[in-house]
């Protein structure tokens, strides 16, 4: 099956294809061949998800549910290419049995009739792993470096028996964790919870899949232009309007296909103020407790001031940390930071988000606590991790539809050029003027591979955690004059009319 895009002037955003069947294989071996029922495949996958997961669109005009039958306990089958050069094509996914590792369908959804012996309906995919997840549970205790025991989870021929390429980022922490019977993926999880990186600083490791390999690394791994998993190349996209210049799928002067020009995105979100203060992104305070001896500790974070001992998405260079900008530290409010120094930011506040940490494990591995670390250090872990993993939700979230391919994966990073929007300037003056803010490196966090009978597309969405120019903070909140309280004491007569009321002067303004 291949599939090319169509030319109505308008789109192209699809791209050529092969995927020369798809076949379905029930558990007693029958097969049957159903790419001519297919009306559109979906392949997702996400940083903050385990397993690549998947959607298969049916029009069934052949009782295939009673056929084979579909049970849920089936294996999916296809190989997703795109045309390639000189060898032939390069392969997407290989969910074949012989080369490559099939799909597990576990799912039937959306089943409807159409027409007199057609139906339509939706069935849902899996990889092995998740499919291996789900029938097993870990109890075991595990000792030393976290990303040694993440591994010894994945390969476990037991449980999870994972046979794909697992790239992991070696931990610095060592900590003796046991397993309370739980699933493999939740097992790893929480070892990713504790990790840091041997390379940076930030705590925040995710353990997920794309159609190439498994991974388990840091947030800030991701972000860094060097990263222990770089790409020969980083993909630039540039906006260009269809009345301004080539779209995406648009052919140059060559006749080739422009695969990184598009002509539409959207911003699914710019920012989420409430959400990013209520779950600690900004400020949160952190108390650690430890049962046998009584004591406890309180530690408060401030997202502005560990800024910069950081990666993040928009820095220049290796590090490059002071060359990016966080979100303004622009006041807030008329209250005073603790030392009076300044007027108070957002990320002043510790007490909108705190976490009750034990730290009794620390009993356990003689010199280090649970992220094998000094217990006294293990709130502020706590607290970057919390912020770190925030910043890849709560934040600026770019979406972009491009042609088809095999390079991009989730957990890459990307370059978006958008010209500015300012009359006079970038859109308006053919794309000279760049949007200072918007444009730069982002984060793949999600990636969907969408394959129709028109073409093949993939969807991207992508987050940008810091920007290369500063909003122009500055230190003095440009408010008036407080004004003091008033409460006012309604009365109301029989008929329901305000019958008198008092303004009352509290007793601390007396």
């Amino acid at each position: 099956m291949s599939g090319k895009p169509h030319d109505d002037g308008n789109l192209a955003r699809t791209f050529n294809y092969t995927m020369p069947n798809i076949v379905i294989v029930s558990n007693d071996g029958n097969a049957y061949e159903i790419s001519e029922y297919m009306v559109e495949m979906n392949i997702y996958e996400d940083i903050h998800k385990n397993a690549v997961t998947g959607t298969l669109v049916m029009l069934d005009p052949v009782n295939l549910i009673g056929k084979l039958p579909l049970q849920g306990i089936e294996r999916l089958m296809f190989k997703l290419g795109t045309p390639g050069t000189g060898d032939g094509e390069n392969l997407v996914v290989d969910a074949t049995e012989t080369t490559g590792y099939p799909f597990h369908i576990y799912k039937l959804s959306d089943r409807k009739e159409l027409k007199e012996g057609v139906e339509s309906y939706v069935l849902h995919f899996c990889s092995r792993e998740m499919f291996r997840n789900m029938r097993h549970k870990v109890s075991k205790a595990y000792n030393g470096e976290l990303s040694t025991s993440a591994v010894q989870i994945y390969t476990d021929e037991s449980k999870l028996d994972g046979k794909k390429q697992l790239k992991i980022e070696p931990t610095r922490n060592q900590d003796k964790i046991v397993m309370p019977n739980i699933r493999p993926f939740d097992a790893i999880n929480m070892l990713a919870t504790k990790a840091l990186s041997k390379n940076g600083k930030s705590a925040g490791y995710l353990f997920y899949e794309t159609t190439k390999s498994f991974y388990f690394r840091s947030v800030e791994n991701m972000m860094a232009t060097q990263s222990l998993f770089p790409r020969d190349e980083e993909i630039e996209i540039n906006y260009s309007p269809k009345n301004v210049g080539l779209g995406t799928g648009k052919k140059n002067a060559s006749g080739e296909y422009n695969l990184y020009n598009v002509d539409n995105y959207s911003f699914h979100q710019h920012f989420n103020t409430a959400i990013n203060t209520v779950t600690g992104t900004y400020g949160s305070n952190i108390i650690t407790h430890n049962i046998y001896d009584k004591s406890y500790n309180i530690t408060n974070y401030n997202f502005h001031d560990s800024f910069h001992e950081e990666y993040h998405a928009a820095k220049v260079g290796q590090r490059g940390s002071q060359s990016n900008y966080p979100v303004s530290r622009t006041p807030i409010s008329l209250e005073l930071t603790d030392d009076g120094s300044r007027q108070k930011a957002i990320s002043d506040y510790p007490e909108s988000y705190t976490v009750l940490l034990p730290t009794t494990r620390y009993l356990h591995n003689e010199n280090t606590g649970i992220f094998g670390t000094d217990p006294e250090s293990e709130g502020y872990t706590e607290a970057r991790r919390i912020s770190r993993t925030n910043q890849t939700n709560n934040t600026n979230v770019l979406n972009i539809e491009l042609p088809g391919h095999s390079y991009l994966e989730a957990g890459d990073v990307i370059k978006f050029n958008l010209p500015s929007q300012e009359p006079g300037k970038g859109i308006h003056n053919r794309g000279t003027i760049l949007d200072e803010h918007h444009s730069g490196r982002y984060l793949i966090t999600k990636l969907r591979h969408q394959v129709a009978k028109e073409g093949y597309a993939i969807i991207i969405e992508c987050i940008k955690d810091s920007v290369a120019n500063a909003y122009g903070d500055n230190d003095t909140y440009p408010g008036t004059e407080q004004k003091p309280t008033r409460v006012v004491d309604l009365y109301e007569d029989e008929q329901g009319r305000v019958a008198n009321q008092k303004t009352i002067k509290p007793p601390f303004l007396s």
